[in-house]
């Protein structure tokens, strides 16, 4: 019997194990962007590295759950939501880090765009480009 015809029937199992490693796949790409970000922050003399990537940390995490919401429209037009997702991402990011470390927030916005371009730019875009080739 030809293999591909198994393939063909999709089990509650199945849908959990694959729910369950993209959750794992999110938080671990979370868990990237936060220490490219918390690199540049550290770069930056923001703060100090482990303030720094737990700041990150809990930025991107909210701004995760918000740029969830745009993960609908990333089916059909996905370079512009992409777009989107990364001043969003600045805007959520920044509002954080500044009540974070509230004296800073004229620094804060400038680090926090280049943390953020710089997480996209190694993380997000290839990721992207990559899924493109299928």
């Amino acid at each position: 019997m030809p293999a591909h015809l198994f393939f063909d029937v999709v089990t509650p199992g199945m849908v959990i194990l694959s729910l369950g490693l993209g959750l794992i796949a999110l938080i671990l790409l979370t868990f990237l962007v936060a220490l490219v970000e918390g690199v540049v922050l550290t770069l930056f003399k923001w703060n100090n590295f482990r303030r720094s990537l737990l700041a990150a940390l809990i930025a991107n995490v909210v701004s995760s759950m918000a740029g969830g919401v745009l993960l609908i429209f990333l089916q059909e037009f996905p370079f512009p939501w992409i777009i989107v997702a990364l001043f969003l991402s600045i805007a959520i990011e920044g509002a954080i880090l500044i009540k974070i470390q509230p004296g800073s927030s004229r620094r804060t916005w400038p680090i926090c765009l280049v943390a953020n371009l710089a997480s996209y730019l190694l993380l997000i875009l290839p990721a992207y480009l990559f899924s493109l080739a299928d």
